[in-house]
């Protein structure tokens, strides 16, 4: 897990709130456990920015959720 002085060093880098550099943490070991499991990654699908962002690109927007339907 990330350590209290990572977020608040990633907060201060970015211009973010540590709650927010917090949830798009968790938000990607969420989706690095879904992908662990077979039926969960045949099955699911997500739509919008964040999850593409967290699959896809390097850090360049932060967001609160992972656009779940």
């Amino acid at each position: 897990m990330i350590e209290k002085r990572e977020i608040l060093a990633i907060a201060q880098q970015t211009s973010l709130t540590p709650h927010v550099v917090e949830k798009d943490y968790v938000l990607g070991w969420m989706l690095a456990g879904i992908y662990q499991h077979e039926d969960l990654v045949e099955n699911w699908v997500f739509k919008g920015g964040t999850c593409l962002k967290k699959c896809f690109f390097e850090t360049y927007r932060f967001s609160e959720d992972l656009g779940a339907p």
